[in-house]
């Protein structure tokens, strides 16, 4: 079970099944957040299969729902994308609902999880990338003290060609990972 994370304007917990209904509305019927974000688009709830997302955390990966401290709507997701195999170095992910873009949440949330990673939960690496148009997602990394580490020129599929990823990544003080350029699965 992961522990809650608390902010200022956001709990930060454990995906559940009750979240179904906030990952079709924020993500997969959201063409905006889909412009960046690789995910099919779901006409409808019945589309959306969450039991793939609980297998995640049944297997010990981080998963967490990110939901208003105020009334407990659910407005996005921070994930794990890939461990290294030593388990020094971790990639992050996440996607917000382009309702709530703007407003300082993913940099509110993503901030203090990378400091959990490091100093709690023993990682000395954490990564994140994002499609090199997606400014939104370099100025979260940056704020939340992650720096420009390398571009994996046209290698992602989607939207019908190859996008560029930026990676960033922040180590912990006198404990970084070795540097790889990749995370291995």
């Amino acid at each position: 079970m992961l522990k809650p994370i608390i902010t200022e304007r956001l709990i930060i917990r454990e995906m559940t099944a009750g979240d179904r209904l906030a990952l079709f509305n924020n993500i997969y019927h959201d063409h905006r957040v889909l412009e960046t974000f690789m995910g099919e688009y779901k006409e409808d709830l019945s589309e959306v299969n969450i039991q793939p997302f609980l297998d995640r955390l049944a297997k010990g990966q981080y998963l967490y729902a990110v939901t208003l401290k105020s009334d407990g709507t659910c407005i996005g997701f921070i994930f794990e994308q890939k461990r290294s195999e030593d388990h020094t170095e971790i990639e992050m992910g996440y996607a917000y609902g382009s309702a709530y873009w703007g407003k300082g949440y993913a940099t509110e949330a993503f901030k203090p999880l990378i400091n959990q990673l490091l100093y709690e939960d023993g990682f000395k690496t954490v990564t994140a990338g994002f499609f090199m148009q997606n400014t939104a997602s370099k100025n979260v990394m940056e704020k939340s003290g992650m720096k420009y580490d390398y571009i994996d020129w046209k290698s992602v599929p989607y939207h019908y060609k190859k996008q560029d990823v930026v990676y960033y990544r922040i180590d912990k003080p006198g404990e970084k990972a070795p540097h790889k350029h990749r995370v291995h699965v």
